[in-house]
């Protein structure tokens, strides 16, 4: 798979895949900048950065490696690495798929591996607009336009070039997304395969993954490009959709030649004046990248600020209003207080008279007692007299229970009622209730509080009282 960086070799490899034809077994992970994976093998990758070394490049470099300069028992023992590879990442497949950019300009390190290998390689070469491509390096790598598109002359000349005399085949991105469905029996013929796989199966399953969603940069033609490289570009942009569209001529690999030879003659001019350029690029990129980080925290800050501001307004706002709760506690609480200064006076008041009417009455009950088991009409009038004042009480009672008083305060004002009006008999309510006796508190208070609102009774009944 023979392609510039971001030009859709992963998308196109994907689409090999499921035809048949092997992937590595070690596979490079997807990212943000390629969701559906890259289909490539680190491995191999890395292999070609140490085949650039020796040629004192990378992949960035666009200008012509200098092959002359490799140490041949370098290369050589690079050769055995790659063959090792291969088998360690396609095992005994008949069909492999070896994708990684870099094989545009290393195409004539692989071709000796192959010869010596006994392998037979076929050639698909595809092709994206230069400028999507640029658009997309500079996203990714934050390259700027010059670079990215003398990069996509170096790398589609040099897999033109390199891949002269072997089955071939070229294609777009273009293609791949929108007329994938003619690319099996287009490539099977162009290059003399069978696919180990249905076609048919294939187009089903790449229709869930060839989408234009994933497509970032959309560019129509190659007017922008700069005036100076604009008729290199053009002419092998041109020649190249031609091929891809109605396959290769002799025309269009003169044409191919006369930019080759002219692009090589401007290496030297200005390959010292660029890399200088290139420098004071990355300096300034690393610059504005200094620049944009520290926007960025400055906007972190700002948020954080914003957010800090917020929850202090929300907290002054909580605390208003519980200043505005404890206002209205407070006015409660007051109104509570005269109300039971008020209750208190009149009980005070109520207690007086009802302290000399209870004894009175104790006095009478206790005449009408000795008097009433003698005396049928005697008990009569005693028990009318004595449900009356049991009555008065129990109303009383009642009375203060509807009271907006707190509970504490409501308990002690029967409490002490009971206790003026002899409602509970002691020794008969401990005697008639263990559970008090047992837990030992005062049984006026249990009644108020709990036996009365229980059923219990405070004191023998009437006609246990007369006998």
């Amino acid at each position: 798979m023979l392609g510039m960086h971001r030009s859709g070799t992963s998308a196109l490899t994907r689409f090999l895949s499921l035809l048949g034809c092997a992937t590595p077994g070690t596979l490079m992970p997807e990212s943000e900048f390629n969701v559906t994976g890259y289909w490539e093998s680190p491995l191999i990758a890395r292999l070609n950065d140490r085949v650039l070394k020796l040629a004192t490049a990378n992949w960035q470099e666009w200008r012509r490696l200098d092959s002359a300069s490799f140490d041949t028992s370098l290369i050589a023992d690079l050769m055995c690495e790659a063959a090792e590879l291969l088998v360690q990442e396609f095992d005994d497949a008949s069909l492999i798929l070896l994708k990684d950019p870099r094989l545009c300009i290393v195409l004539p390190f692989w071709r000796q591996t192959f010869e010596v290998n006994s392998i037979a390689p076929h050639c698909v070469l595809t092709l994206r607009n230069p400028l999507e491509v640029a658009a997309s390096l500079a996203r990714r790598n934050g390259f700027g336009a010059l670079k990215s598109l003398l990069l996509w002359l170096r790398y589609t000349l040099d897999a033109e070039r390199f891949s002269r005399g072997l089955p071939r085949v070229f294609t777009s991105y273009d293609e791949v997304l929108q007329n994938y469905e003619r690319l099996p029996d287009y490539f099977g013929q162009a290059l003399g395969l069978a696919w180990p796989r249905s076609p048919e199966q294939a187009l089903k399953d790449a229709a869930a993954f060839l989408s234009r969603d994933h497509r970032h940069h959309d560019m129509t033609d190659v007017k922008s490009v700069p005036p100076y490289l604009a008729p290199w570009i053009t002419e092998v942009y041109d020649t190249l959709s031609r091929w891809a569209r109605d396959g290769e001529d002799g025309q269009g690999r003169l044409a191919l030649d006369r930019v080759y030879g002219s692009f090589a003659e401007i290496e030297q001019p200005i390959g010292s004046v660029f890399q200088e350029l290139d420098a004071k690029s990355r300096e300034m990129s690393g610059a504005l990248r200094k620049i944009g980080e520290l926007k960025e925290r400055e906007r972190e800050k700002a948020d954080a600020l914003t957010a800090l501001e917020t929850e202090i307004a929300d907290l002054k706002m909580q605390l208003q209003h519980e200043k505005e709760l404890h206002a209205q506690t407070r006015a409660l609480v007051a109104e509570s207080e005269r109300s039971a200064e008020a209750l208190t006076q009149a009980l005070k008041q109520s207690e007086t008279d009802m302290t000399d009417r209870f004894k009175e009455l104790a006095r009478l009950t206790s005449e009408l007692i000795r008097v009433s088991r003698s005396n049928q009409h005697f008990r009569d009038q005693f028990t009318i007299m004595y449900s009356a004042m049991e009555n008065a009480v129990q109303g009383t009672l009642a009375f203060i229970d509807g009271l907006p008083l707190p509970s504490p305060l409501r308990d002690r004002i029967g409490i002490r009622l009971a206790r003026m009006a002899g409602l509970v008999d002691v020794s008969w309510y401990l005697e008639n209730n263990q559970d008090v006796r047992a837990a030992g508190g005062d049984p006026v208070e249990h009644f108020i509080r709990f036996g009365r609102r229980e059923g219990r009774a405070g004191r023998a009944d009437l006609n246990s009282l007369l006998g």
